[in-house]
């Protein structure tokens, strides 16, 4: 709209915008604070009271007199455009986030008699990366009209200090690591190479060679997403709609099938002589003390939903007397394509993802079901 900007018949917005903030997170009220739980303590055949540090069910509980509120600085710029009247719309952002003082579950040593984790703060962690939202009306005629959207994000993360004097933090029973130069909760474990030197298509341990020293092997948290929503609409009364979600870039470990391998010995790496060689491998190399093998790419695409509603006409609504009517029939989780080996490369056993711990141990993947919805407006 100002004078100086070329007209461009087929753009018809144009707009560039930015902004800057500051935000903190607090810990939770009790943090910083020691507390005990009371316990009952046998001490020659009778019962006395006691006392334990912090809570056996949390974890957490040993204090940290030191505490304080980590603080973020975030700043994004992008713009948007529309074209043809607005029938194509395109928003793009780049932003860039820093944490300082991070909020981190360090493990404490069992020797201190405490508990399994204290907060403290910790370094700086970075995250940056891009927004996309794109809409399309592809076509809108009298009787049809069809919408598309797609919603992408990248995100990308790392630890760029933990702070002077702090070793790397294990995570996740030593699955996962904060480490410098890596994402938090970085997968660490040492890689191994395998080769069938004998040509008998069966890999034994002798095989398999370990690497001495641990390495990042990829994040548990994706570092693409999109999703994609088309939207039809047929003579004003029947609309379908989908969504469709891609995940990728990422990792997961299959502690299931690590916990066949390892503890049970009932996974098919060793059961089946026709398994392929790389589960065979992968189920040598937890023998031989590392799961690189089990940490799988997890990149997915769901077909997360597609919905049919049915809308009466107004005269049969106004013969029910009432303003409006509708049905609609929907499908949710009704197909995944994901070279994941394990249940389900969206599940975590962790649910609250405490300290960014991340695997799939016999968690029930996500449930496909059907509803059947009536609306009724007055």
């Amino acid at each position: 709209e100002e004078p100086f900007f070329p007209q461009v018949s087929f753009l018809s917005a144009f707009r560039v915008r930015a902004a800057y903030g500051e935000s903190g997170q607090r810990p939770s009220f009790r943090d910083a604070a020691k507390f005990f739980s009371p316990v009952s303590v046998m001490i020659s055949d009778v019962d006395v009271p006691g006392v334990t540090i912090g809570s056996e069910a949390t974890g957490f509980g040993a204090g940290n007199a030191l505490l304080k509120p980590e603080k973020s600085k975030e700043y994004e710029f992008g713009f948007d455009l529309g074209f043809l009247g607005d029938r194509l719309a395109l928003e793009l952002t780049r932003y860039d986030k820093t944490t300082y003082d991070a909020l981190i579950a360090r493990d404490l040593p069992g020797s201190l008699g405490a508990t399994a984790f204290r907060l403290e703060n910790i370094g700086r962690v970075r995250n940056h990366g891009f927004e996309m939202l794109l809409k399309a009306k592809v076509f809108d005629t009298p009787n049809a009209s069809f919408d598309l959207t797609l919603n992408g994000t990248t995100a990308n993360s790392r630890i760029l200090e933990l702070g002077e004097g702090i070793e790397p933090i294990p995570v996740n029973s030593d699955f996962q690591i904060h480490k410098e130069g890596l994402p938090p909760g970085s997968y660490y474990q040492a890689p191994y190479t395998f080769s069938d030197a004998n040509g008998d298509r069966l890999i034994s341990m002798d095989e398999v060679v370990v690497a001495d020293e641990p390495v990042g092997l990829g994040t548990p948290f994706p570092k693409r997403m999109l999703s994609v929503t088309p939207d039809l609409t047929l003579f004003r009364y029947v609309r379908v709609s989908g969504l469709f979600e891609y995940r990728g870039g990422h990792k997961l470990l299959n502690l299931t099938e690590r916990f066949r391998c390892n503890f049970t010995q009932t996974c098919r790496g060793l059961q089946d002589a026709s398994a392929p060689l790389e589960e065979q491998a992968r189920a040598m190399a937890t023998l031989l003390g590392t799961e690189a093998g089990f940490v799988e790419d997890a990149d997915f695409v769901k077909f997360r939903e597609l919905a049919v509603t049915l809308n009466a006409p107004e005269r049969w609504a106004g013969r029910m007397g009432v303003a409006s009517v509708s049905l609609t029939l929907a499908g949710r989780n009704l197909k995944t394509w994901t070279d994941y080996t394990g249940f389900d490369p969206g599940a975590n056993e962790n649910a609250a993802n405490t300290n960014f711990s991340t695997d799939e141990f016999n968690t029930q993947p996500q449930v496909r079901y059907f509803t059947a919805r009536v609306n009724v407006g007055w």
